[in-house]
């Protein structure tokens, strides 16, 4: 099995197709314009939001989701 990573754009489109469905467009946008791509401490907010997540505990959690991950696609087979 690979890993594929799928175009950015595409899952931006998803990601804000999925917030519209539980948000209206003005907190949509609001959270779109505040977003800043390249700001802040990557590493720091990373260390804080999985401070107690190890690979496995974060598999395990998104197998109860019941969906498959995006960006993991198994390559069809080399004839």
């Amino acid at each position: 099995m690979s890993i594929t990573v799928e175009n950015e754009l595409a899952t931006i489109e998803e990601a804000t197709a999925i917030l519209l469905e539980k948000m209206s467009p003005a907190k949509v946008a609001l959270l779109l314009a505040n977003l800043r791509v390249g700001a802040g401490d990557y590493a720091k907010d990373r260390d804080q939001v999985f401070a107690n997540e190890t690979v496995e505990t974060l598999f395990d959690e998104a197998g109860r989701t019941g969906t498959e991950p995006c960006i993991v696609r198994e390559e069809p087979p080399k004839p």
